[in-house]
This record gives structure tokens, C-alpha cells and sequence, in this order.
């Protein structure tokens, strides 16, 4: 008697499992499980073609089921179940998976750095932090420090001189951030944001960076998104390219905020083993 009280309750938490484990299971194609139907309405119109055979030949004489009738009845019932796990498997069924849209407890924050070659001008003021690139990691790792106080913060790097490059995603590892940024140097930039011709239009695409910081945002949480881009602001081409960063940024209601780097008014010049090899003008920031 006692056994059999467990092996009934046994049972009943088994069911009870199954119905809450059935009740979390969702189809990525739900629309297809109307094919599960498919064998139920052929069995039913060979079921009805059997009786109309069966009453016609009935007139003649008693035609008794067969034990290969029967086998066609199972093959078809097991063809039919075949089909019907098929048509599960193509659904798409999952589970453990949240359809909830996620809650921002922080702002996603998208660091980029111009690394091009006028960020190696060394016209600030700051004697450990004297040249434009170094200002710009080291006002990241700033920001870093005081994210890492604060929480709840979402950060990413992303670097550009000709081309853009995602050097981190968005996280809340912030000693890794600090990691990657403190390993930078702009005069030795990696060779994914270099030219990948000779034929490049220019050396500075502000427009193309700042495209990537909005494809690298999280699109579950509009409204707590931000760009921060430091830069000289210092384009050779001069051609506007950096508009369609600007208007991409807009269509996506995501704020850019600027950080310049340079002197606004006096020409710098960038040294490479004491010989200038370049100057910057007004036109940078």
C-alpha cells in the first residue's frame, strides 16, 4: 500500500514537472506547428476511403482485416509521429530564454579614440600626458576609475584612424578595460584601423568611428546610450565625412559628447626623431 502511495506521487510531481517545463516552451516559428495536423488528416481520409471500400465490397461479401492491414496501420502511425517531431524540431522550440526586454540599471557608454597621426602632436601642457593620444587614453582610464566607484555602468572602446576598430565590447569589467587602454600607443597603432590601401581618402575618418560606437550599442536600451570621442578634430581630406557619423548618431537619438584635444589657434607640429613631419593647422580642434 505504501509503495504504491509513492509510486502514485512519484508520478504526479513527474507530471507536475513536465506541465511546467511544457508551459516554458516557446517556437521561434510557431506558425509552422499547424503541420503536426497534416498525418491526422490523411488518417482520416483513408479512413473514410476504407469504409466507402468496405461497404461496396460488403455487398459481395465479408472482407475480414488482414494481418497486413493492421501492420499498414501501425507503419502509418509511426510515420505520422516521425513527421510530427520533424515539424517540432523545424519550430524551433527553446527555452530558458527571458522574451522580456531587458532594464537598464546604467548607461552604456561607448569610448572612442582618435589614433591618427596629428594625435601624435605634442602641444599640451601636461607633462605626463603631453601629447593629444596620451591625453585621450588617459582621460578614458579616468572615466574607467570613476565608473569602477560608481557601478553599474556598461563600457566600450573603440579606436579609429582611417578605419574603426571594437577593441572591447560593452562591459562591466573595468579592470580589463583599464588593461587594453593602458596598453595602447598610437605610434604603433594596431593594423586594423590603418589604411587598407594607398588609395585611402584619408587618414581620419570621425564619421566611419562614430557609425561603429552606434552599431557597438546595445539596441534593448535606447535612451541610456552615449558616445564619448576624443579627438583633435584634424581631417586632411576636409571632405565633411564626419556628417554621417553625426546624422546616424541622430536617427539613432544617441548623444555625442567631444572631448578636444590640441590648441585651438597655434600650429603643432609632430616630431619623429626630432624632425617635423607634419603640421596642424586651425583646422583641428
Amino acid at each position: 500500500m505504501i509503495a504504491h502511495l509513492f509510486a502514485v506521487s512519484g508520478l504526479s510531481l513527474w507530471l507536475r514537472d513536465v506541465r511546467e517545463f511544457l508551459s516554458q516552451v516557446t517556437f521561434a516559428r510557431p506558425v509552422l506547428l499547424w503541420l503536426t495536423i497534416v498525418p491526422l488528416v490523411l488518417a482520416v481520409l483513408i479512413f473514410v476511403t476504407s469504409r466507402r471500400r468496405r461497404s461496396r465490397y460488403a455487398q459481395i461479401g465479408k472482407m475480414p482485416q488482414t494481418s497486413t492491414q493492421r501492420l499498414r496501420w501501425f507503419d502509418a502511425f509511426v510515420v505520422g509521429m516521425l513527421w510530427s517531431l520533424f515539424v517540432l524540431g523545424v519550430a524551433g522550440p527553446q527555452w530558458g530564454r527571458e522574451n522580456e526586454s531587458g532594464i537598464a540599471v546604467g548607461r552604456d557608454i561607448v569610448i572612442v579614440l582618435d589614433f591618427s597621426r596629428s594625435m601624435w602632436a605634442d602641444d599640451l601642457t601636461s607633462k605626463s600626458n603631453n601629447t593629444r593620444w596620451q591625453a585621450a587614453v588617459g582621460g578614458a582610464r579616468e572615466l574607467i576609475e570613476t565608473l569602477r566607484n560608481r557601478g553599474g555602468h556598461r563600457v566600450a572602446i573603440v579606436l579609429f584612424a582611417a578605419r574603426p576598430l571594437l577593441l572591447v565590447p560593452l562591459t562591466t569589467d573595468y579592470d580589463h578595460l583599464d588593461f587594453r587602454l593602458s596598453e595602447l600607443d598610437a605610434t604603433v597603432p594596431p593594423a586594423e584601423i590603418r589604411p587598407a590601401d594607398d588609395n585611402a581618402t584619408s587618414g581620419t575618418r570621425i564619421g566611419s568611428a562614430i557609425r561603429s560606437a552606434i552599431e557597438t550599442h546595445d539596441a534593448r536600451f535606447p535612451g541610456f546610450q552615449d558616445i564619448l570621442l576624443f579627438t583633435d578634430g584634424d581631417d586632411p581630406a576636409n571632405d565633411g565625412e564626419w556628417r554621417t557619423g553625426i546624422t546616424a548618431a541622430r536617427n539613432a537619438r544617441i548623444p555625442i559628447f567631444v572631448v578636444g584635444l590640441g590648441h585651438p589657434t597655434k600650429d603643432s607640429f609632430i616630431l619623429q626623431r626630432d624632425v617635423p613631419i607634419e603640421v596642424i593647422g586651425e583646422n583641428g580642434v
